[in-house]
């Protein structure tokens, strides 16, 4: 008990993922294709037993237990300066380089921005990975209790949101729940508010909040018509989700009713579409798991990423395939380690364990670690939903390393003292 106390942030996010992705598949009406089967189980059960094993088992504060103190607001001024001039250099990439345009269709920017990359633009590719440190300032300032300058403090508040404006350009929904779950997380973590019908009622309105702009995203990324008929919701019901994880009859039936006002068919849909993007991705893989033909990806599949990069600078001509039978779905985090490195996948997931106590104990010595241990958290809450660590989400690991190598160079400017604890 005194572990789970100690390291309640590791164990509730392990927690709030699993409640969030059983309470989503009870509470709304959703029937799977396929009955789940025994191996699908067994692999995801493993999976979260490795992570845990990982993380009891290995104790880092024999190298952790000397307290390091930076000059808090030299080390987010640092950060500022890094993310505002990424953001700018990714901003002038989108809108300049590849010709994306709010009066542009989002399907027509999504094309733009995948054609009009330029290769060899090596600065523009840097700024892509350290634009994702948008939430260090923001998660160090509140760790730190930081009052003054004002200035920093707004910034950091500012730049939190940074991200929303390429997503509203290509009609992405991530970065909505992504912003979301890094305030509340870091509020829960480092202010422990009391838990009162005030703050549940602006949580709620939140999350409804949150339903609707995903709800409004999709609708203008896929151009639905203003007029919300039957063969709009028909097209929704269609959807790729609904070949693995289907509506009921009654769900249904609800919407070719005509006794219900289109807000609240709106809203109900909202929901139901939500639900199945939390739920589908286990969905998915226990339809891929027995496939005799799937191919096993080495890596590839949930860090093609590198591989891509060093293709953009022209150092190699790797060939990237995606090796999901379902390609534009998600698998979970566990149903992407499947592809990649079947039941190897344990191994691996055992060392991720490891690695979220090394830093978890780390955040304990300096507040430099808070925003990574945040978003491996936020890692944990997906892991039943979808592989966070695939695509651009390892670029936060990158840029945290390359936060750790100015540190390390600016070290007599930004460390104020270190005194045992």
């Amino acid at each position: 008990m005194n572990l789970i106390k100690t390291y309640w942030l590791f164990f509730g996010s392990l927690t709030v993922g699993l409640l969030i992705w059983v309470l989503a598949y009870m509470l709304l009406p959703l029937e799977a294709v396929q009955p789940i089967k025994t191996k699908t189980i067994l692999f995801i059960v493993s999976c979260y037993i490795a992570i845990i094993a990982g993380f009891v088992m290995f104790n880092f504060k024999t190298i952790t237990n000397q307290r390091i103190t930076y000059n808090t607001q030299k080390v987010v001024k640092l950060l500022l300066i890094i993310i505002v001039v990424s953001f700018a250099l990714r901003w002038y990439d989108l809108f300049v380089n590849r010709n994306l345009s709010f009066a542009n269709d989002l399907k027509f920017n999504r094309f733009l921005n995948d054609d009009n990359f330029k290769q060899n633009q090596v600065l523009l590719i840097v700024a892509s990975v350290l634009k994702s440190l948008y939430f260090f300032p923001f998660v160090i300032c509140i760790r730190a209790n930081l009052k003054r300058p004002k200035f920093y403090i707004i910034a950091s508040y500012v730049v939190l949101f940074f991200p929303l404006l390429e997503a509203i350009l290509k009609g992405t929904r991530k970065p909505f729940f992504e912003i979301f779950l890094i305030i509340v997380f870091t509020l829960i973590a480092y202010q422990k508010p009391k838990i009162n019908f005030k703050r549940i009622s602006i949580t709620v309105i939140a999350v409804v909040i949150l339903m609707s702009i995903s709800m409004l995203i999709l609708l203008k990324r896929e151009n639905y018509s203003e007029n919300f008929d039957d063969t709009f919701y028909k097209s929704l019901l269609e959807s790729r989700y609904n070949e693995i994880l289907k509506p009921t009859d009654a769900a249904i039936n609800y919407f070719e009713t005509t006794n219900h006002s289109q807000l609240t068919k709106l809203y109900v849909m909202s929901g139901l579409h939500t639900g199945q993007y939390i739920t589908h991705g286990a969905f998915e893989f226990n339809h891929i798991i027995d496939i005799d033909s799937l191919s096993i990806g080495y890596g590839m599949y949930n860090y093609s990423i590198i591989p891509k990069f060093f293709n953009k600078i022209s150092l190699s001509s790797i060939p990237i395939a995606n090796l999901s039978p379902r390609k534009y779905v998600y698998l979970t985090q566990f149903g992407s380690y499947y592809i990649d490195f079947r039941w190897f996948s344990l191994v691996l997931l055992f060392l991720f364990g490891v690695f979220q106590k090394y830093i978890y104990q780390k955040s304990f010595q300096s507040v430099i670690y808070s925003p990574i241990l945040m978003y491996f958290l936020i890692i944990n809450v997906f892991l039943m939903i979808l592989s966070y660590t695939r695509g651009a989400g390892i670029y936060v690991l990158f840029g945290f390393l390359f936060l750790l190598f100015l540190l390390k160079i600016f070290e007599k400017k930004l460390h104020e003292e270190s005194i045992s604890s």
